[in-house]
């Protein structure tokens, strides 16, 4: 039995609208923060998007396979979680 007509492209529709959902709350999110006087650091991938041009630093994982830049971000992650359980630690 397959699925009903039209499911295939529901379940793309509402993939393409969490996704844009998501990006346009992380936007927001930064806006809020720079309007706070914060400095902003945005995980990206591919060509950076709309994140890399408003944040004060981009890091971009500029590689075209969504897993791959995935893993990057998970690295960048767990590098910045060290760190700052060591800074938190000496102070």
């Amino acid at each position: 039995m397959g699925y009903p007509a039209g499911y295939p492209r529901l379940k793309y529709e509402f993939s393409k609208w969490t996704e844009e959902h998501a990006i346009n709350v992380a936007l927001k999110a930064v806006s809020y923060a720079k309007d706070k006087g914060a400095k902003t650091i945005g995980l990206t991938g591919f060509e950076g998007g709309r994140l890399a041009q408003i944040v004060d630093i981009p890091l971009v994982a500029a590689i075209n396979d969504m897993q791959k830049v995935e893993d990057v971000h998970m690295i960048v992650v767990h590098m910045l979680m060290q760190y700052l359980c060591k800074r938190l630690q000496t102070t």
